[in-house]
């Protein structure tokens, strides 16, 4: 199995970058991002971007332009819980926790 864990520090500057096209060479079984720093309709089309295989999931913090994690999975995960257990960290941070990737 082949995990990737990257910052993106910002999605829409990564994307400039090319990080697609980078992820997509790396043939990750699961690709976990933080500092995605974008609302779920800013987030790009998978299958546009070579990613199409992937199972997305996004959580975005509340506070616009901060934060962010998503966790693209070949295999849908078996469970996935979104958040952070505290309100008080919980407009301030975006996270999962845990995940079961099927077939894992």
């Amino acid at each position: 199995m082949r995990v990737i864990t990257l910052n993106l520090n910002g999605i829409r500057s990564a994307t400039s970058k090319g990080v697609w096209e980078w992820l997509s060479a790396q043939d990750a079984d699961i690709i976990c991002l933080q500092e995605v720093r974008a609302q779920e309709h800013q987030l790009p089309d998978l299958e546009k971007v070579g990613l199409g295989e992937y199972h997305a999931h996004w959580n975005a913090a509340q506070r616009p332009g901060y934060s962010g994690v998503g966790i693209l999975s070949k295999l849908e995960p078996m469970g996935i819980t979104r958040g952070f257990q505290s309100a008080e960290f919980a407009a301030k941070v975006a996270r999962f926790a845990p995940i079961s990737p099927a077939g894992a």
